[in-house]
């Protein structure tokens, strides 16, 4: 008889284990493993069941936003302070790889 686990919940998931006895693992497990996953996704559809994917937010900086104008004003400072390129932190270094070429 098959056994359904809850085994936790994912970012967009929930994570759930079947487990089932296969009479003649000799003869195959790939094609039983199959059919009862068939079978789940059957059950699913009849349900109404979606399965989620992760969803992210991108959000862009245009040039002229303030944003961006505060970021290029933050990057250029290093080198009018005579900061060497060693003393600029791991941030200003993604800041700096992401700005737009001008």
């Amino acid at each position: 008889r098959p056994i359904c686990l809850l085994r936790g919940f994912g970012d967009s998931s929930v994570n759930l284990e079947l487990r089932f006895w296969i009479e003649d693992a000799r003869a195959g497990t790939a094609n039983v493993e199959s059919e009862v996953l068939l079978g789940v996704w059957d059950r699913f559809q009849a349900n109404s069941i979606e399965i989620p994917f992760p969803q992210r937010d991108l959000h862009l900086i245009t040039p002229e936003s303030d944003e961006a104008a505060a970021l290029a004003s933050h990057l250029e400072r290093p080198s009018q302070r005579g900061i060497s390129r060693a003393e600029v932190g791991p941030a200003d270094e993604v800041a700096r790889k992401a700005q737009p070429p001008r």
